[in-house]
């Protein structure tokens, strides 16, 4: 195929008029777990968890690359909360038919990120993560009032 005479305008609208006007989106909303209301949590929480348990089961995932604590593991919750919106909108009714293997293609390259993050600290039980210790209040506000530029 020459990329010579490819318009991207053209492209898309083509795109769109093959798209059923009387379709709805799924419109799936990635979850702020940094802004998330209390009332909203307990669902989403419940959503996330049964994902993880299907996508653990669909592909065989092993407990060293996603723990059975995974909910424990802050940047585990991030990365697996991201994949679950990307399955969700890979199946939007307005999706030309692309979505799903995007979606594997995510996962495929997610999974390297996964084991990075767990390294399989947890295949022998909860391992709690180290946690940052950052300056006090007292010594940043004694930092940021000398003027830095």
């Amino acid at each position: 195929m020459s990329y010579e005479n490819f318009d991207i305008d053209d492209a898309l609208a083509e795109e769109e008029s093959d798209r059923d006007p009387d379709s709805e989106s799924i419109a799936a909303i990635a979850v702020n777990w940094r802004t998330l209301p209390n009332e909203d949590a307990s669902e989403k929480w419940e959503e996330l968890r049964s994902w993880v348990e299907w996508i653990c089961e669909r592909y065989a995932i092993q407990e060293e690359v996603i723990p059975d604590c995974w909910w424990r593991h802050g940047a585990l919750i991030e990365e697996l909360s991201a994949l679950q919106t990307a399955w969700t909108v890979s199946y939007d009714t307005t999706d030309a038919g692309y979505g799903p293997l995007g979606f594997v293609e995510r996962w495929h390259n997610a999974q390297a990120r996964i084991r990075q993050i767990s390294g399989g600290a947890c295949s022998q039980g909860h391992r709690a993560d180290r946690v940052r210790t950052f300056p006090d209040d007292v010594e940043w506000r004694k930092w940021s009032a000398t003027s830095r530029a």
